[in-house]
């Protein structure tokens, strides 16, 4: 009933918040816990296969997802199908690549002899399904898996040329119409424009919120940042990011190009509204991102443990306060405590005191941070 529908309980899954592979939470209704009661039929299990009975082919494609053990406990309402694959004896992965084929999406016609864009399950029902023994399943998922890989650093590439070929075009435009003064920071900024970079920018937020996921810590962007910026000046994990002072801390705004781009193309990140803020997880597709066999993710991944292990229970205002002290160190060359707390007063006037200064300057120094940052 959906007069019972509530902001606390068990998560429903509705047509809208089926997006193409995940479930998407941002606007989530609830059924009262003390409701539920004789309507196990409708629980979700992990890598239940749901597609959406209304209007179930957008623009973008197909409207399916798959029940992930982060979703759960949740339920099923009207108007979206079920396939269970345990039911069935089918490889889930499976299943869910012949979804997204051309063969379902042509057999399924929806709405075009009715003129209503709208699926019935007999519809999914009367389907002929290729069905190959288990063996042959699980060959054609990972023939599909490495595929799938494949395309993405492809698509990852095109990306990449895409985004190098407009900040080539700035930085020349820029050049032509700046002063000798700006002309270092244009060639910088050109310079810049490697191959990799974007990608590997990438692969360090993607093993940023991985580790964060086990942490007390809101993945929001600044956040986010912050944690990029200790693997890169104090773990030396190379995303060639260029921190600047911030309200917030060492900031780098090429961190919300590259989760932007992400969340319009690649899926491998998704935003979250939690407690009336914005923030980020891993995406239907972070799989594919997370098994890249890349230097740059093995050491963000073994940095952000490490990194974790000594943070981790510091509250979000220490953590920034450590970020941004760690930054004047760099700038200023100073490490005496009175003179890191007047330059750290210029920069965040009234928000810190001598004592906050000290207390945190005894954490930098029994971690050494301060001789990786002087390194």
């Amino acid at each position: 009933k959906s007069s019972l529908f509530a902001k606390e309980g068990v998560s429903l899954v509705r047509n809208i918040n089926i997006t193409h592979g995940e479930i998407n939470w941002e606007k989530c209704v609830c059924y009262p816990k003390s409701e539920i009661k004789g309507l196990d039929r409708f629980s979700l299990q992990e890598n239940d296969i749901l597609i959406s009975l209304d209007r179930p082919i957008i623009s973008t494609g197909l409207k399916i997802a798959v029940v992930t053990k982060k979703d759960l406990p949740c339920m099923l309402v009207q108007r979206v199908c079920r396939i269970n694959s345990k039911k069935l004896d089918v490889n889930f992965k499976y299943l869910f690549f012949w979804f997204l084929s051309q063969n379902f999406i042509e057999s399924i016609d929806p709405g075009r002899s009715k003129g209503v864009p709208h699926l019935a399950t007999r519809d999914i029902e009367k389907l002929f399904f290729p069905l190959p023994p288990m063996k042959e399943q699980e060959r054609i998922v990972k023939k599909v898996e490495t595929l799938m890989q494949f395309c993405d650093v492809l698509v990852e590439r095109v990306q990449q040329s895409e985004i190098h070929a407009g900040q080539l075009m700035q930085a020349i435009l820029q050049e032509a119409f700046s002063s000798d003064e700006q002309e270092k920071e244009v060639k910088l900024s050109v310079t810049q424009t490697n191959e990799n970079f974007w990608f590997n920018l990438k692969l360090g937020i993607g093993a940023v919120l991985e580790g964060l996921r086990s942490s007390p810590y809101q993945r929001g962007e600044m956040v986010i940042a912050k944690m990029l910026y200790f693997l890169q000046e104090i773990y030396k994990v190379s995303f060639g990011l260029n921190f600047v002072k911030q309200k917030f801390g060492p900031y780098d705004a090429k961190v919300k190009r590259v989760i932007q781009s992400d969340l319009k193309k690649d899926k491998a990140f998704r935003v979250m509204q939690v407690k009336g803020k914005q923030v980020y997880d891993l995406g239907s597709n972070s799989d594919r991102l997370l098994k890249y066999n890349s230097d740059t993710l093995t050491n963000s991944r073994a940095s952000m443990e490490d990194l974790l292990m000594r943070i981790g229970k510091l509250g979000s205002d220490k953590i920034e306060l450590i970020a941004s002290i760690c930054k004047v160190i760099q700038d200023e060359k100073v490490i005496e405590e009175q003179d890191i707390y007047e330059k750290l007063s210029e920069w965040k006037p009234e928000k810190y005191t001598i004592a906050d200064v000290k207390d945190a300057m005894r954490k930098i120094k029994y971690w050494e941070w301060d001789k990786k940052l002087d390194s």
